[in-house]
């Protein structure tokens, strides 16, 4: 695939090269007037106007992707994984020898951490090493989970600049056709607006992939990072759990 894209990108620049050759043959004149804001001036909706079908798909495939931002926005926070001052709380009530309190309060977070603490509170009967290999297993499927939900992003980011060449490529035929039509009738201007129009969906592919990849990235680092705490503080509720002696046990024994 990517030596296809490459000959196809190869063949986009030998079109882009002889059409500026005869840009800069036919409109040499006009560019020495004076005349040159004129000529380069881009009004960028009409353009995006005549991408036609792919330019479609483009819009679509960034809608997209805006839905799936923020939604994972919404879902990667720090409170989904582990709130802040949760297993302060808990652990005060573990301490007083309240198991329901803190199994409540676990509850009560809708949060992985106090999922997994609510866990090993109900089977602390059971060895450390039964407890904490079956918790970390729960939030090892929960990060899991959140960092698939993350593959659309990376899918739009692929898909887009591969859409947009597509569109190029069609603009491109399209050109040639009128070269073949009209021969030199039409000048270097016809050429050079008919490429023009053919490239904006390249430039929009990228517009688009190019956020989309970064956005993908930051909110996997995110996930990572929560995941991190997560598992500290976990690992910081078992070792108080059993390590410590705490009443809860005492009293169990």
């Amino acid at each position: 695939m990517t030596m296809m894209i490459g000959r196809s990108w190869a063949v986009v620049a030998v079109a882009m090269g002889g059409a500026l050759t005869a840009f800069a043959q036919g409109d040499a004149a006009a560019l020495a007037s004076g005349d040159a804001v004129e000529l380069v001036s881009v009004d960028w909706l009409a353009e995006m106007r005549q991408g036609g079908a792919t330019m479609v798909a483009l819009f679509a495939l960034s809608g997209i992707g805006l839905g799936v931002l923020f939604e994972r926005l919404y879902a990667v926070r720090g409170a989904r994984f582990a709130p802040q001052g949760l297993l302060q709380r808990v652990l005060e009530r573990v301490g007083g020898g309240d198991a329901p309190g803190a199994a409540a309060l676990c509850a009560g977070s809708r949060s992985m951490l106090g999922e997994t603490m609510r866990f090993a509170l109900e089977h602390r009967g059971n060895p450390l090493e039964q407890v904490s290999e079956a918790v970390g297993d729960m939030a090892g499927r929960f990060v899991a989970d959140h960092e698939q939900q993350t593959a659309p992003l990376a899918t739009v980011a692929a898909l887009a600049p591969l859409l947009g060449l597509l569109g190029t490529m069609i603009g491109m035929i399209e050109s040639f056709k009128l070269v073949e039509v009209f021969g030199d009738e039409g000048g270097a201007s016809m050429l050079a607006g008919s490429i023009s129009k053919a490239l904006i969906t390249t430039a929009a592919g990228l517009v688009i992939a190019i956020p989309t990849l970064g956005v993908h990235y930051w909110i996997r680092h995110r996930i990572h990072k929560h995941a991190m705490r997560l598992e500290t503080d976990l690992q910081a509720f078992l070792h108080a759990l059993y390590l410590k002696r705490t009443p809860l046990l005492e009293k169990d024994r």
